[in-house]
């Protein structure tokens, strides 16, 4: 089975555990794009195998779980206190030693506030 775009625009959102909660046991949903990309009306977003039974129901789950928009500008989401998509170190941290709400990696700019640098 596959889920097509409903529109056209950029691919904002598509967080793996809606699609995953929206299928069967057992049900594999391999994505055909990705956040960031454009995509065309009718263009395949989703494969879905095996067929489930009730394919059309499926299809509206998974449609309204990939979001595209008219920009590119991607989205965070947050379900269970994470954002999505996880990242891989590049959220600013507070290191230890640097100071109150000193950002890690970028010395001289408090979290919030004015670059000190003259």
């Amino acid at each position: 089975m596959t889920v097509p775009a409903v529109r056209d625009g950029w691919v904002t959102q598509a967080p793996t555990e809606h699609l995953l909660a929206s299928v069967p046991p057992s049900t594999m949903v391999r994505l055909e794009t990705r956040p960031g990309a454009y995509t065309h009306r009718g263009e395949v977003l989703l494969r879905v195998w095996p067929v489930p039974d009730s394919a059309d129901r499926l299809r509206r789950r998974l449609e309204s779980a990939v979001e595209i928009s008219d920009t590119r500008t991607m989205q965070l989401r947050s379900t269970s206190g994470s954002p999505w998509p996880p990242s891989r170190g590049t959220t600013p941290r507070t290191s230890p030693g640097s100071g109150r709400g000193r950002v890690a990696g970028r010395p001289g700019r408090a979290r919030g506030g004015p670059s000190r640098r003259a």
